[in-house]
């Protein structure tokens, strides 16, 4: 009963959220917009002298609206239209997705599929994992993009897409069995692209611009599939310096999937092909599947802000209104897709100035969907709270630092002026107001909660949000007895599914690791044995003591749910853990 219970529950939730969206489809009532009103959210991209965006909409079946602002080329003095191309990213993902639909409608691949009937590189896996795993998010395969870090590439190497798959295929342990936890991994979409080519028997672009570009007229979408490749009207994507800009590189891109570039013309023709009612390439009930939430452990992801679609646009609740979107920053490109479904309304945005530019589009949107708003937008207010008085001396004894492991976050606690503040590692600052002897509150924009307790020996700091979950903070001692002498910790240590090493050391009483290809790498004691690093993926660093109270290795955990394993190489002067 219980199997039963919980697919009910949630679909239910989902029927209850979509419903009112539904509802409000029933009647266009998006309003007419103006040249002029677009125009006035574009100001900062209008000058001929700095990157720019192109924007297109399309509403009701048509693109009612194209426009390019600013330069695609600084060196040239080129303009940005309508027709520049602008790099993608993950945006494109969308097409993998509707290939691997398109086979299965064709009886070619099913989406249960074991990936080891395809990709004869996994073969090794003792666990199947399901072609949905790959678009669901939950293969438990590690991101390439770590794994590549991990592994000391440098940042500036470019990797084939079968070298990319080699080394996705060097792991040995998933992060979770398949198909039970959600962990955005977009290197999975890379093997996609292999599986479609292999089924298909032609290559994946090729699939793709003759079953999805060329039925749709899309001609001006392209794969950069080889370095080097000369793209016409292509857009360079720059980052702000100081009072310039600066070229970005596209080299650092880890290889998650082929490179695609295109225009916000043929974007809105992929748009109004997908909210068809009679599309020309896929079927109404494909589409609809790729708006559905993804599947994690037998139930669809409820429908909540940045849950993923089997599409792969996330969901946003935007003042009672469905929207669906994707958003991809890389090389100084930023684009933003956004779809609502109910309104049959799409647009697109794609800039090359390097900064976010969705809340632009968000606002663009805005004028068209306001009329649906079922509840007014405006600034959101602070939380008032009416707080009691505690002596100082209380005060102090819910100060220091914590630890909160699943999200490997760090949160101290200071006195300030009779006041006690809650600190975040992005340096951002929240005063706390005593409601009772051991429960705060926070001035914010939502009832935010931090409550002090004591389990045992051990300090907890329970922080509970709103319509979240609470989440548990252990309280820790950076200056504890244990972290006086770390040369316990010093050491190399070598991990054989990466094939590389780091060596552990002191310097200046603090642990610091180094590797040819990523510098020094700086420690912070955390909980005893564990630490958390100044490089990314470096989230925690834990120490396994043996029996004998010697190091025998350590485990590296990302906030990808990664945990990888490094041996420490066994020298004559190996100290001990006191």
């Amino acid at each position: 009963m219980k199997n039963l219970t919980i697919p009910f529950f949630y679909g239910l939730l989902t029927l209850l959220i979509i419903l009112p969206f539904v509802g409000n489809a029933q009647k266009d009532l998006k309003p007419k917009v103006s040249i002029e009103e677009i125009d006035e959210l574009y100001q900062k991209w209008d000058n001929l002298e700095k990157p720019g965006i192109a924007l297109g909409i399309v509403s009701n079946g048509e693109i009612v609206h194209t426009k390019g602002y600013g330069l695609a080329n600084l060196t040239y003095n080129i303009p940005v239209t309508p027709n520049t191309k602008f790099y993608l990213g993950k945006i494109a993902n969308q097409f993998i997705v509707l290939g691997i639909l398109l086979l299965e409608a064709e009886g070619k691949l099913t989406l249960d599929d074991d990936i080891r009937k395809h990709l004869p590189e996994f073969a090794h896996l003792q666990t199947p994992i399901a072609i949905a795993d790959l678009i669901h998010h939950t293969s438990g395969l590690r991101d390439l993009a770590i794994t590549k870090a991990l592994g000391g590439e440098l940042e500036s190497k470019e990797m084939t897409v079968q070298a990319a798959t080699q080394l996705i295929a060097r792991q040995r342990q998933l992060n979770n069995q398949p198909s039970k936890a959600f962990e955005p991994n977009h290197s999975g979409f890379l093997l996609l692209e292999k599986i479609i080519a292999k089924v298909s028997e032609v290559a994946y672009t090729d699939f793709i611009q003759q079953n999805i570009l060329a039925p749709l007229q899309m001609t001006q979408t392209v794969f950069d599939d080889a370095s080097g490749k000369i793209i016409k009207n292509k857009a360079i994507g720059y980052y702000p310096n100081a009072d310039s800009y600066r070229e970005g590189s596209m080299k650092p891109l880890a290889m998650n999937s082929t490179n695609v570039y295109s225009t916000v013309k043929d974007i809105c023709k992929w748009e109004q092909n997908f909210l068809s009612a009679t599309p020309k390439v896929g079927t109404v009930a494909m589409f609809k599947k790729m708006d559905t939430p993804v599947i994690v452990d037998g139930v669809p992801m409820p429908i909540q802000n940045y849950a993923m679609s089997f599409g792969q646009l996330q969901y946003w609740d935007y003042n009672g209104t469905r929207k669906m979107f994707n958003v991809s920053m890389a090389g100084g490109f930023a684009c933003k897709s956004i779809r609502y479904p109910e309104y049959n309304l799409s647009l697109i945005v794609m800039g090359n100035d390097g900064v976010y530019n969705g809340s632009t589009a968000t606002a663009t949107s805005e004028l068209y969907v306001k009329n649906y708003f079922s509840r007014a937008p405006g600034p959101r207010k602070l939380v008032e709270v009416e707080g009691i008085s505690l002596p100082t001396e209380s005060l102090e004894k819910f100060t220091g630092d914590y630890w909160e492991d699943s999200g490997f976050s760090k949160r101290s606690i200071y006195l300030q002026n009779d006041t006690l503040w809650y600190a975040r590692s992005n340096g951002y600052n929240s005063p706390i107001i005593p409601i009772s002897k051991n429960r705060f509150q926070m001035i914010t924009y939502v009832n935010l909660f931090v409550e002090f307790v004591q389990r045992g020996d051990q300090k907890m700091m329970l922080v509970e949000v709103e319509g979240d979950q609470t989440y548990e903070y252990v309280g820790y001692d950076s200056e504890a007895d244990w972290t006086k002498d770390l040369s316990a910790y010093t050491g190399q240590f070598y991990c054989k599914e990466l094939n590389t090493s780091y060596q552990f050391m002191l310097n200046n009483q603090q642990l610091v690791a180094k590797h040819p290809n990523k510098g020094t790498i700086e420690f912070n004691p955390i909980l005893e044995h564990s630490f958390v690093g100044n490089q990314p993926h470096f989230n925690k660093v834990t120490f396994q003591v043996g029996k004998e109270g010697a190091i025998d290795g350590m485990y590296i955990f990302t906030d990808s749910g990664d945990q990888i394993w490094f041996e420490k190489v066994p020298t004559a002067s190996s100290r001990r853990i006191n």
